[in-house]
Parts: structure tokens; sequence; C-alpha cells
């Protein structure tokens, strides 16, 4: 499969995510769709969550950090993957689980605090995928936990640098 063309691609996109990795690299963890920076907070944090939450600091302190709530606590504080911040920067949001407590970046709709019942939910791959204007192969290697980008990289995938590279047999040119 041929590449896209610099055309194809959602340049803007690719430079803002570039952006978020040389600005802020704390937002940034390939391994996941997205997930709570939990080690970003501070007492305050944890206070701020339990007074509007009606807890103590030390439930607080106790839950897991996808816990929807955290949202109007924390909401800058996730660390997302290229794909994840594609969708993010989109206008997505990530989904509520099945059990209505925690939030799944794994699949992602237009209205914040979507249930992951509803129909209008979609993979974080392939919206990522659609608004980076890139092809199933490319989104593939772009999304890779394996793979760490660089700001450079992003930056350069927006101008129409190959983000998969083919192998080309030698025995072809005979």
């Amino acid at each position: 499969m041929i590449g896209t063309t610099i055309d194809e691609r959602n340049g803007a996109l690719f430079y803002q995510i570039a952006d978020i990795l040389e600005f802020m690299p704390q937002a940034y963890d390939q391994e996941t769709w997205g997930t709570f920076n939990e080690d970003t907070l501070v007492e305050a944090d944890f206070a701020a969550f339990a007074e509007r939450w009606g807890v103590t600091v030390a439930q607080a302190e106790r839950l897991p950090t996808d816990d929807k709530r955290w949202l109007e606590v924390k909401e800058c504080n996730t660390q997302k993957c290229v794909a994840g911040h594609a969708a993010a920067l989109s206008g997505w949001h990530p989904v509520v689980s099945h059990n209505g407590g925690t939030l799944n970046w794994g699949e992602v709709a237009r209205e914040p605090l979507t249930s992951c019942m509803d129909d209008s939910t979609m993979s974080v791959d392939v919206v990522a995928r659609r608004e980076l204007g890139v092809n199933e192969e490319e989104a593939e290697r772009l999304f890779a936990s394996a793979n760490v980008w660089t700001p450079k990289d992003l930056r350069e995938f927006a101008v129409g640098r190959p983000i998969v590279i083919p192998c080309w047999d030698d025995d072809d040119d005979e």
C-alpha cells in the first residue's frame, strides 16, 4: 500500500500533537490511548477532589485515577498516545465504562461522559486515523505502543515524510 500524501494528511493536527510532546512531555505516553496522570497529582488536587465530591482526602487518594470525577477537578491531566491526542484535539472524549465510574480512552464519543453502550461511540484508533488523514498501515505504525515519537518526527510526517518505509526485495531488480 502506498502511503498518504501531504495533501491527504492533517498537517495542522500533526503539528498540534508535536507541540504537546515538546512543551508538555508529561502528557505523552505512547503505551496508552489515554489515562489520568497520577504522577502529577499533589496534595491540593486530592483536597479539591475530596471537597468537590464529598469524600475524605484519604478516600480520594485510594480512588482509581481513571475515575470520571477527576475530569471536573483536573481535566487537563491526561497522558495520551498520538492517537489519543489526535482524537482529543479533534473534539472526541473518552467514554464511560460499563461500570459507570471509569473513563475508557479505547472508545471515544463526541459528547463528554457518553456510555460505552451508546451506539455513537467509535474506536479511538479509527477516529485518530481519520482525523490525521493516514491509511490503515500508517496508523498501525503510528499508533504502535513500541514506537516513541518525537516532535520532530510528527512535524516531518505533517510535511510528507513516509510513516511506513517499504522494504524492497533486492531480487525484484533482476
